[in-house]
């Protein structure tokens, strides 16, 4: 259930809103009228950034698991990983859930894959996708603040893009935003990112149906465990998305 704006989440018989374990808003693009009239959707600065990464000398390249360069793409995307949630103070799993991730997805009719973006050889940007019922869906990524200005991210996320295109997805998925839309939002700067290619915000309510008195107690008991964490983070109780 994508909704747009109002983002207004419909009533459902013996259903609850809840709390979103996954972010609750994204970003979805539409890929079906093919490369050029999706760089035409995006904003100007965005599509300038795409152009300006290949003309600085950015390549990139899309592996997926079982390829002889696997194990190296999904070093550097890990690498780039935890240097990212490390500076923006961010959480994350364990090594062994993103490996699953890359392993376990590859299925038929679906698959994983790793767009990493270069320059002069070293990586700059990563990105673990996987790719499934006609989406593509961006999970993980990470950069690196080294030359920055040849924009790799733009690189990184328009390789995966024309990857879905050439095999026949028609939507990408950038993930999570921030649900609150302000300049102060520690998030801010990722909606500013994603927004620049061209999709449309949407929201996908969450809903429980409690079958025990306890439900709520101790959904309470998690929400303060949450924000005790977020805090002893990041300094705020605020969730970043």
């Amino acid at each position: 259930l994508a909704l747009e704006e109002p983002y207004e989440a419909p009533a459902y018989a013996g259903l609850t809103p809840a709390a979103t374990i996954q972010p609750e808003y994204s970003i979805l693009v539409d890929l079906s009228p093919g490369e050029e009239a999706v760089l035409a959707r995006m904003k100007s600065k965005t599509r300038y950034n795409i152009r300006l990464s290949a003309r600085k000398g950015v390549t990139a390249r899309i592996v997926r698991p079982g390829e002889g360069d696997a194990e190296e793409a999904f070093e550097a995307f890990w690498a780039l990983f935890t240097e990212t949630n490390r500076r923006a103070k961010l959480l994350q799993h364990a090594r062994s859930y993103y490996e699953t991730v890359f392993r376990a997805m590859e299925q038929p009719g679906g698959a994983a894959f790793v767009s990493l973006a270069e320059y002069q050889g070293k990586p700059l940007a990563a990105g673990l996708f996987v790719a499934f019922a006609g989406r593509v869906d961006y999970l993980y990524g990470g950069s690196s603040r080294e030359h920055k200005n040849v924009m790799a991210p733009y690189a990184m996320h328009w390789a995966a893009m024309r990857w879905g295109m050439e095999h026949g997805y028609r939507v990408y998925d950038l993930w999570g935003v921030p649900r609150v839309l302000t300049p102060e939002s520690h998030a801010y700067g990722i909606y500013r990112f994603k927004e620049g290619f061209g999709g449309r915000r949407v929201r996908f309510p969450a809903y429980v149906r409690p079958l025990s008195p306890l439900y709520g107690p101790v959904q309470t008991a998690l929400r303060w465990r949450k924000n005790w964490v977020n805090w002893r983070t990041r300094g705020t109780p605020r969730d970043v998305l």
